[in-house]
């Protein structure tokens, strides 16, 4: 039962049909930085919730208790009238608690600077997952190029079988020697070890894609090709997304500045017990409260603001400048890219004609052999021309394949 279940999943995984955007999905997924996605998340809400806590109050506690050399007395007798001698020994608790009623944007400038970090984090990252798609792409699209061989391959086998059969038939009828035979079988010997080379590329190239997917692939899975158009050439690339990040966080620290040099409001109260209270007078242990409305303004922000919003700007400018050399590189590239296109298009319509004048070659050779009138050698040097034309346009029909979805990794479509 158990060997049954084993073989009926590995016929399933055999017949499972792969596709290029589930395996670069799949790579992403199992790909370990992408556990970063939720660290990054995890960190944006500890930061947001911690910048929230500043209008929280905020309560001091402290305690002291102090001798002093000398106390304030009053040099003045007065008759009738006893006015207490302090002690040099002091002591107090105090509890101070303050609320803030108006920080100056402060908690919500540090809140949205907090989130545009999170983007350029999640940018960043999208930009090193984004190699990921060019190593599957590459992968997958040798595996195509392979199965084309393989596929060129049995054709050739059934024409070098169909050659061989009357070969033998001439053999048993005396028109034709065991030379020409050999010849036939060389030419097996030489094809199954080209058969073997390739299964065995293909057998490393399924194991590396299967690794980077984390999926057991079968060796025999049939990958789908990819229909890849060209019909839209605008540029989407993760990193104008990271760079209009960088920006978006610059701005915010822009707003920052402005929140750091504006006035706070607030409230508080301060509570305590201790020798001597409020009262100076008295030199005995009492309770005491001060409660009231405070403005603090550090004015000394306004001294390095100009610069820093300069220094900001040349940052922004900086990153302006990759950004545009970025397009410019890609614009550069993707010229280069639709050209090679242009020229795979052009050199695949001869490949075809190419193909076609082979066949009909080999027919007429064929016709020939069968005849008597051509030897085994030309037959088998047409066949051979006839396995390198088709194998040529094999390799061009995955090299255009290849150049278009090139040109679609570069502008990210």
């Amino acid at each position: 039962m158990a060997l049954a279940i084993v073989l009926i999943v590995t016929q399933v995984a055999a017949l499972a049909q792969y596709t290029l955007d589930g395996s670069i999905s799949k790579a992403r997924e199992n790909y370990p930085a992408i556990k970063r996605y939720k660290i990054i998340e995890a960190t944006e809400g500890y930061l947001a919730s911690n910048a929230g806590k500043g209008y929280l109050p905020q309560i001091t506690l402290s305690a002291k208790g102090t001798y002093q050399s000398d106390v304030t007395s009053v040099p003045v007798n007065i008759p009738g009238v006893t006015i207490p001698t302090l002690s040099k020994d002091q002591y107090g608790v105090t509890l101070n608690i303050e609320q803030t009623i108006w920080d100056g944007g402060a908690v919500s400038s540090a809140k949205e600077e907090i989130s545009a970090r999170r983007v350029v984090d999640e940018n960043e990252l999208e930009v090193e997952l984004y190699a990921i798609k060019e190593r599957v792409t590459q992968l997958y699209l040798g595996i195509l190029l392979i199965d084309g061989y393989l596929k060129e391959l049995e054709v050739l086998k059934e024409d070098l079988k169909r050659g061989r059969s009357r070969i033998e038939a001439y053999i048993e009828s005396g028109v034709a020697n065991s030379s020409d035979l050999d010849a036939f079988l060389a030419e097996e010997i030489a094809l199954r070890q080209r058969e073997m080379s390739l299964l065995s590329d293909r057998e490393a190239y399924i194991d590396m894609l299967g690794q980077m997917t984390g999926e057991n692939i079968a060796k025999t899975a049939s990958l789908e090709s990819p229909n890849i158009s060209l019909d839209d050439f605008e540029i989407r690339r993760p990193e104008l997304q990271m760079f209009a990040s960088h920006i978006a966080l610059l701005d915010s620290r822009k707003k920052g500045l402005d929140a750091r040099n504006m006035p706070k409001f607030g409230l508080f109260v301060q509570t305590g017990y201790g020798k001597p209270a409020l009262n100076m007078f008295s030199n005995k242990f009492e309770p005491y409260y001060i409660a009231g409305v405070k403005m603090v303004w550090n004015i000394g922000g306004f001294y390095t603001k100009s610069n820093e919003l300069k220094l900001i700007d040349l940052q922004k400018s900086t990153i302006q400048t990759s950004s545009e050399l970025f397009l410019y590189n890609i614009n550069l590239k993707s010229a280069g890219e639709r050209a090679k296109i242009e020229k795979l298009q052009k050199l695949l319509e001869i490949d075809n004609e190419l193909v076609e004048l082979r066949t009909n070659l080999l027919k007429a050779a064929d016709t020939k052999l069968a005849n008597g009138t051509i030897s085994t050698s030309d037959y088998l040097k047409e066949l051979n021309n006839l396995d390198g034309a088709r194998s040529s346009k094999a390799r061009r029909e995955i090299e255009l394949l290849g150049a278009i979805n090139e040109l679609k990794n570069s502008l990210n479509n």
